[in-house]
């Protein structure tokens, strides 16, 4: 695949890798790369989902009303409804410009204090609703559904701000109803921390670019940039526990169920130093990814670590000769 590879990329794998002037091995660490971003991307994504309905929820019950669980806490009913009302004034299909004065017209306000940006963010997930459909007075989950992980990184990062320091051990109660300690400051900043990290894995995944150097967020110490896989590999592994304490301090069974996923399985698997040997070794090679995937769930299920025959100095035409397929089927037969 290393032909289809933009060349600044091609050099920055091969120096990562320390794979010069090896096409074959380049392919296999490419391989590796995308694997574990496809993994990545899926875990996102759903985290994603999960972090926005609880927000939607615990905000809409602490600012609007205690016994619902959707509610207009993002923006006044009647900013909404007035955006709404000027919207079904305009041609079918409005221009650039006329979408624009009337969003600079808008005078916002919600029960939730928001930033310049989310304010603007929230106005624009609207017009996309009433431009898909100018009929419907957008509700609250449509609104929700319609705002980008950014909003939600931004809108916790916002807590930050001094209108929030009277509310801001309330407010982090309610969102991580099982954490056991201070709610303040401190854990705020911990979890920007991690949703930040997300957000840059997330952004670099999406336009297609490298995981390789992605920087750490600075808190609490100076941001740290990976400059080796084993760098990397402890890097992503780092982001997956703090993702775990997160879901934890939330909700300590939307961790169970993300280990119980595939990618994070997958993930646990291909974020090792050997697994990234041997797709080196095959080029890529969808053998001898699937092979060790079937050696981690064997080694998990009879708590071995037949793992330690892959090594960098190994081929692989002698890994293939080690007789341990009839194990591994043998043991899902005895199940």
């Amino acid at each position: 695949m290393s032909y289809s590879i933009p060349s600044i990329r091609f050099a920055s794998y091969e120096s990562f890798f320390n794979v010069p002037n090896n096409a074959f091995a380049l392919n296999g660490a490419y391989s590796w790369c995308r694997l574990i971003s496809s993994q990545l991307f899926l875990m996102i994504g759903d985290f994603e989902v999960m972090l926005r309905s609880h927000l939607h929820v615990c905000l809409s019950k602490k600012y609007v009303q205690l016994t619902s669980n959707s509610e207009y806490w993002f923006i006044d009913y009647e900013v909404l409804s007035n955006i709404y009302n000027q919207y079904q004034d305009l041609p079918r299909k409005p221009s650039k410009t006329q979408l624009k004065t009337l969003k600079n017209s808008v005078r916002f306000s919600s029960p939730f204090q928001l930033s310049p940006d989310c304010q603007s963010m929230v106005i624009n997930a609207v017009l996309d609703l009433l431009k898909k459909n100018r009929r419907h007075f957008p509700l609250p989950d449509d609104i929700v559904a319609n705002l980008s992980f950014g909003f939600w990184v931004s809108l916790m990062n916002g807590l930050k701000h001094p209108y929030h320091a009277n509310s801001l051990s309330s407010v982090l109660r309610e969102i991580f109803p099982n954490f056991q300690g201070n709610f303040n400051i401190n854990l705020l900043n911990e979890q920007v921390d991690t949703l930040f990290r997300l957000k840059n894995i997330r952004n670099r995944i999406s336009h297609q670019d490298s995981i390789l150097k992605t920087p750490e967020s600075k808190y609490p110490k100076r941001e740290f940039i990976p400059r080796t896989p084993q760098h990397l590999i402890i890097s992503l592994r780092r982001l997956m526990e703090l993702l775990g304490l997160f879901l934890v301090n939330i909700n300590p069974v939307f961790l169970s169920d993300v280990k119980k996923t595939q990618y994070w399985m997958l993930l646990n698997t291909l974020l090792d130093i050997n697994i990234l040997e041997v797709l080196k070794i095959s080029g890529g090679d969808t053998s001898s990814y699937l092979l060790p995937i079937l050696l981690s769930q064997f080694n998990a299920k009879h708590n071995s670590s037949i793992h330690q025959f892959i090594n960098s100095s190994s081929s692989l035409s002698s890994f293939s000769k080690i007789n341990i397929i009839p194990l591994i089927r043998n043991s899902y037969i005895n199940c």
